[in-house]
């Protein structure tokens, strides 16, 4: 699979699961990153997700993964900084984390491929 390929397949992985989410939450292309032999997508959630609702959105990209074939890697319960990592079955490493700013965290979907 060549860079671009990666990207495609990485832009499908997150629009896939944004999809899942309901109601519909606004989110804006974050950085893009690679190297010679990886790349990272990252979605950012623009829609103010509040703490006490945190967990059903997690939940909702939980499921989304699982039932996508995902194997989730880690799940971190912390009240303030949650997340769940996994991969999909071809490699794809995908996150879902909760970085806190200031009152309004914004959501960061993030995934990439490395061949090694």
């Amino acid at each position: 699979m060549d860079m671009q390929a990666a990207a495609d397949r990485a832009d499908k992985i997150l629009g896939a699961v944004l999809d899942e989410i309901k109601p519909a939450v606004q989110w804006a292309h974050g950085p893009t990153s690679h190297s010679g032999c990886d790349v990272s997508r990252m979605r950012v959630v623009m829609t103010i997700v509040s703490p006490g609702r945190r967990g059903s959105f997690l939940g909702i990209v939980d499921r989304h993964w699982r039932g996508s074939g995902y194997r989730i890697k880690a799940v971190n319960k912390d009240r303030e900084f949650p997340a769940i990592y996994a991969q999909t079955e071809d490699g794809f490493g995908v996150s879902e984390p909760f970085p806190t700013c200031l009152s309004s965290p914004p959501v960061g979907l993030t995934t990439g491929r490395s061949p090694w």
